[in-house]
């Protein structure tokens, strides 16, 4: 072999570790990073603690909030961990200590809470996430984790909490639509959107809707549909207004609803801090 065959050969073997580092630039990370440490808390086996999830928590790809746990796990040993709330439709999640996923549940635990039980391969640390179901979704919660197995019922569809739209905050103005694909009341085949909302104890406000569209309906619920308001024409015209001082920190459900059947278009929803007037008796003429 000569000089030149040698160089040539030695150029190309020097371009194959670029050819491989390249060849898939958009190839998905192996692990998951690891959360924000304002996320981050300790548990250890055998203890409960209490949290919240709110606003300023890390969310996944999905927009669903999240707080992670870290514990050190024997192996062999199996784990349950509880994730319970009324505020949001619980899910947990189970990974090694470098993120990999190894076990989810959303309603094992009834009632829309969460339970997982997992065999723990080896020593080591791992993490536990408390998570949401949906986007948007905040509030209280209790994780519990404990050594042992326990009766969990099937992984089923929660049908308490439902699709929620987004988060709503004082001071804030949405312009959205209702539409055919939204979900429907069975009781009356309206329409409906849920949009999740922060609040202060003691600290009045205001929540409007108004549309051109449509007679428009405001409830607004804690959780699953626990109902705390409704009102149909305390705004102008058929538009529906309600006035609300939270007694506690527990995030509220805004339902942007109609109030005949299979109505849909587009609405203006605003919220806003303090005390309104509201039309007691109802002025909409528009004739519905």
């Amino acid at each position: 072999m000569n000089d030149i065959t040698r160089r040539i050969l030695r150029a190309a073997l020097a371009l194959v570790p670029l050819a491989l580092t390249t060849a898939c630039p958009h190839a998905p990370p192996l692990v998951t990073p690891p959360p924000p440490a304002a996320s981050r808390a300790g548990i250890v086996v055998g203890q409960a603690t209490s949290g919240s999830l709110t606003p300023a928590e890390p969310t996944f790809a999905d927009g669903s909030h999240y707080r992670a746990y870290a514990f050190t796990g024997r192996g062999g040993d199996t784990i349950t961990a509880d994730v319970e709330s009324v505020d949001f439709d619980a899910n947990v999640i189970l990974t090694d200590g470098h993120g990999n996923r190894l076990r989810g549940n959303d309603d094992s635990g009834g009632n829309c809470n969460a339970r997982l039980t997992y065999v723990l391969p080896r020593d080591g640390p791992y993490r536990i996430y408390v998570n949401s179901s949906a986007p948007a979704e905040i509030g209280p919660y209790r994780l519990a984790l404990r050594r042992g197995g326990d009766v969990a019922l099937p992984d089923s569809t929660c049908r308490g909490f439902g699709r929620v739209q987004g988060l709503a905050s004082v001071g804030q103005t949405i312009e959205g639509t209702l539409t055919s694909d939204d979900p429907i009341f069975p009781g009356d085949s309206s329409h409906f959107q849920r949009w999740v909302l922060p609040v202060t104890q003691g600290q009045a406000f205001t929540v409007d809707l108004t549309s051109q569209a449509f007679d428009a309906y405001l409830i607004l619920t804690h959780g699953p549909g626990d109902k705390v308001l409704e009102n149909d024409d305390g705004g102008d015209g058929c538009n529906a207004r309600i006035v609300y001082t939270p007694p506690d920190n527990r995030p509220l459900r805004i339902i942007v609803n109609t109030a005949h059947k299979h109505e849909t278009g587009a609405f203006v929803l605003r919220v806003s801090a303090g005390p309104t007037i509201t039309n007691v008796k109802g002025q909409c003429l528009s004739g519905n």
